[in-house]
């Protein structure tokens, strides 16, 4: 009797051992030969907001809780180490805040969150460009949103500062998003035939060199930003040529929901070099922006896809 149920115990333990190992393995999302289904949910036409001066490459765009109609946007690696608040109705550069104590290697995203225990919007600066493949580690930069006056000239307090790296070797990327819900923190990489998602969880870790997990992988690939909505149920990824679009069902995870195909959101006129996109903050449509790509071309468009049904 003692020995059967040490027979059933072992058997138990290693049961739960394999179930425990294989649940956290990386998954693959299916969608490799789906043809993707178009979402109705959104205008099918962007509309042209304006043209946004001084940002020739532009590289993300994030929406601001602190400062009403605006969106926080910054340049590629070779600018200044600061962030622009672009208004919404127009455009126009409404005012710069600079991080004077860092330097831009090679930023790629901006996300904004609003947190639900301070009750204060937080930017998180992604400078995770590697083009190489060589950096020792890329960081992350959270700072206040602050509310900017017109036409001002700010310096940013920066809150806290990750340090990461990835699993096995280095990996280019140029998305984040952070779940509102959690504070988690998502990258995808850029540049492998299928690209990775990579999670950093909250608490972050702030001292040393933390190292992001490998969550799955998508059969896609040439991944340039990513959102996810204020309510933290709608996530957009884009790419060059496309933007991929998945709506969270309640009580699901970010991995969870990703891992289910996606729809293709609309996309038209296709930017010459899309490497930005952003939720709009009452989640009314989305915003896209573009890298100049050639000198002879114009100032990049601000454009906005408009939700039909609200």
């Amino acid at each position: 009797m003692r020995q059967s149920l040490f027979i059933f115990l072992l058997l138990l333990y290693n049961h739960l051992l394999f179930c425990q190992k294989t649940s956290s393995k990386p998954w693959v999302n299916s969608s490799e030969d789906t043809e993707w289904v178009q979402n109705e949910e959104f205008e099918s036409k962007g509309k042209g907001i304006g043209k946004v001066i001084t940002m020739p490459e532009a590289s993300g765009i994030a929406p601001s809780y602190s400062n009403a109609d605006c969106i926080w946007a910054h340049n590629d690696s070779g600018d200044k180490s600061w962030i622009k608040l672009i208004d919404t109705k127009d455009a126009s550069i409404k005012s710069i805040l600079h991080l004077n104590t860092i330097k831009n290697i090679d930023w790629e995203d901006i996300e904004c969150i609003k947190d639900q225990d301070t009750q204060r919007s937080y930017i998180y600066l992604a400078d995770i460009g590697d083009n190489a493949g060589k950096r020792d580690f890329v960081t992350i930069y959270i700072l206040i949103d602050e509310m900017m006056p017109f036409q001002k000239f700010l310096d940013a307090n920066i809150q806290q500062t990750i340090h990461f790296t990835y699993p096995k070797k280095p990996r280019d990327a140029e998305a984040i998003m952070v779940d509102p819900l959690t504070k988690d923190i998502f990258i995808i990489s850029k540049r492998e035939k299928f690209v990775g998602l990579y999670s950093i969880k909250y608490p972050y870790k702030t001292e040393g060199i933390d190292t992001a997990k490998h969550i799955g992988t998508f059969p896609f690939n040439q991944v340039t930003a990513g959102s996810i909505s204020p309510d933290g149920m709608e996530i957009l990824i884009s790419s060059y040529g496309r933007i991929f679009y998945w709506k969270r069902q309640e009580g699901e995870s970010i991995p969870e929901t990703l891992k289910r195909n996606p729809q293709l959101a609309p996309y038209y006129p296709i930017e010459p070099q899309g490497e930005a996109i952003c939720w709009d903050i009452l989640n009314k449509g989305y915003y896209t922006l573009s890298e100049k790509r050639r000198k002879q071309m114009p100032d990049p468009t601000l454009f906005f896809y408009k939700r039909k049904f609200r």
